[in-house]
């Protein structure tokens, strides 16, 4: 099967950045994750943040 996926900026990008970043630190809080985890939150990955949406045909 194969799905045509369309890939966008969210519009309330802005508005959930703060929820996306507590999820990322809460779900990889290990002593091993959390450098990585502390370095995806940073504005210049958060700006980047994408959605992807499954086009129904």
């Amino acid at each position: 099967m194969i799905f045509k996926i369309k890939a966008i900026v969210p519009i309330d990008n802005k508005l959930i950045t703060e929820k996306i970043n507590a999820a990322y630190l809460t779900k990889y809080n290990t002593e091993h994750n959390i450098k990585y985890a502390k370095g995806i939150v940073e504005e210049k990955h958060t700006q980047r943040t994408m959605e992807f949406l499954i086009e129904v045909e």
